[in-house]
């Protein structure tokens, strides 16, 4: 009976302990990218509306997990269990361009891949992201090329942006907002060759 009543306390000591662990566990953080709003618009009152139709050609395959890449040292990448995108950073990314592209000029509307009003668009931009991540407490960096395409003549002109941004803290929603201000800087890229071909 002694024996009986040892095994019981052994399994509520045992259970008390689990139940401690798991409600000491961190909990996930989520993140999303941001557009950010322009002090200045980029385009005039008087240009004309442009559409625009945007591709995604590549993204790295490493930022296809959920968890938040960073890199520490050059050749090597960390992944951060307990900081996760909200969704898929491909189409997170695609999204926040979109969004920067129409804030920065209210002229200019970023229509869907499968476009089934007319006329179509005036533009097509295709992009290639061949790096998009960065180092906490330091900097982001978004390497991307990208071809804008007109659809009237279609003339295209060919770019590469090189976009290296601070971060200003050492936490992960710096480095996310370090991310966003990059993919808005790069939106004003395009937006200026797309204006001076307009």
């Amino acid at each position: 009976m002694r024996a009986l009543k040892s095994c019981r306390n052994f399994a509520c000591l045992l259970l008390c302990l689990l139940l401690s662990a798991c409600a000491s566990s961190p909990t996930a953080n989520f993140y999303t990218l941001s557009a950010v709003s322009p002090t200045d618009q980029l385009c005039q009152p008087e240009s004309k509306e442009l559409r625009i139709k945007t591709e995604l050609l590549h993204f790295p395959e490493v930022l296809e997990q959920p968890q938040i890449a960073t890199r520490p040292q050059p050749n090597r990448i960390d992944y951060a269990e307990f900081h996760r995108w909200a969704g898929s950073l491909e189409n997170n990314f695609q999204q926040s361009l979109g969004e920067n592209l129409e804030q920065f000029c209210r002229k200019v509307q970023v229509v869907p891949e499968f476009w089934p009003s007319t006329p179509g668009p005036d533009f097509q931009l295709s992009l290639d992201v061949v790096r998009f991540d960065g180092k906490l407490g330091d900097k982001v960096t978004l390497s991307v090329n990208w071809a804008l395409k007109k659809t009237a003549d279609s003339s295209s002109v060919e770019r590469h942006s090189e976009i290296i941004e601070p971060v200003t803290d050492t936490g992960y929603a710096g480095l996310i907002a370090a991310q966003s201000r990059a993919v808005a800087k790069l939106a004003e890229e395009i937006l200026q060759v797309l204006l001076a071909g307009s």
